[in-house]
């Protein structure tokens, strides 16, 4: 019985990892949405709770799917998210709230290691492109637990809103049509 449990748990953890990964929700959003406690929250994600039919409604209701659907070992596929109503009622009332949303903590985390540990470091005495970075982020075991959040395309992003906010870094559009860049520290 203590086994079928333990199965149980994990299916419902790694259904709604999946589900937040799908949905792009942080756990701390989905906690602030559903009223289900923050602890609650990542030990139920983290496949370590029983969780009550409430509980589990809650949870389903919150994704437009059905309740039994968590307890199964199957992977739950969400569909387009705009036509989940309470999904798309989410993203509409808390745009501006950044650690909701696991895109922008992504982007927040790189714009911070950037802006504190890269940037004044002699990495950026030289022209550098996201790819350099990425390779760097890649080589140096400092950053292999931040691996994740890294690639290309969010250190662009983040080497944009940082050259466009402050005045930190120089840029050179190396195809002169807007889309290929490299950036230095600002001497």
């Amino acid at each position: 019985m203590q086994k079928l449990e333990n199965n149980i748990g994990k299916n419902v953890g790694r259904n709604l990892s999946s589900l937040l990964e799908q949905s792009g929700i942080t756990i701390l959003g989905f906690s602030n949405a559903t009223g289900i406690s923050l602890n609650h929250a990542r030990v139920i994600k983290n496949g370590r709770a029983s969780i009550t039919l409430k509980t589990a409604e809650k949870i389903a209701s919150f994704f437009s799917v059905e309740p039994d659907l968590l307890f199964l070992e199957n992977p739950i596929i969400l569909g387009d998210l705009a036509s989940i109503p309470t999904i798309s009622e989410f993203y509409l009332h808390n745009d501006g709230n950044e650690k909701f949303f696991i895109n922008k903590v992504k982007e927040s985390s790189i714009t911070l290691i950037l802006k504190s540990q890269l940037i004044p470091s002699s990495l950026f005495n030289n022209w550098v492109r996201s790819m350099d970075i990425l390779v760097y982020f890649n080589e140096n075991k400092h950053y292999l637990q931040s691996r994740n959040l890294f690639n290309a395309k969010s250190i662009s992003k983040a080497l944009s809103r940082i050259y466009q906010e402050t005045e930190l870094l120089e840029r050179d559009d190396l195809r002169k049509n807007g889309k290929v860049f490299r950036y230095r520290r600002k001497l």
